[in-house]
């Protein structure tokens, strides 16, 4: 069993007759059932063939990337929503110290801040 599968492995001539006989019989059953034939009277050309894919695909990419596009807008405006319905400010806030935009929404003292060596600001 080995033998034969070292002989096609390592064998071009083996490999290329093979081939040979394979596109042969293919070619023999395409123009015998009229594939080939109905190929020719539509006019396709696998120029025409090759341009007809390349403008579906690119069709295809397009509409990927406008759907992630959109969805990327819709999740963007649905975060800064949320966002701005999060930092609406109590009325009665003190205009001294602002509200937090980054961590909570307690009142900022940006006095009693200073730099930690783990984070990048520590309150105290």
């Amino acid at each position: 069993m080995i033998i034969p599968i070292f002989i096609l492995a390592f064998s071009t001539w083996i490999r290329a007759l093979i081939w040979f006989t394979y596109k042969y019989a293919v070619t023999i059953t395409v123009v015998k059932t009229g594939i080939y034939g109905l190929w020719l009277k539509w006019g396709w050309t696998s120029r025409t063939l090759l341009d007809h894919a390349a403008k579906e695909t690119e069709k295809l990419k397009n509409e990927v990337r406008e759907r992630k596009c959109r969805l990327r807008r819709e999740e963007r405006k649905k975060l800064e929503d949320e966002w701005e319905n999060e930092l609406d400010p109590p009325l009665t806030a003190n205009p001294t110290f602002p509200l937090s935009r980054h961590t909570s929404k307690a009142p900022e003292n940006y006095e009693m801040s200073r730099l930690s060596r783990n984070t990048s600001y520590e309150t105290v």
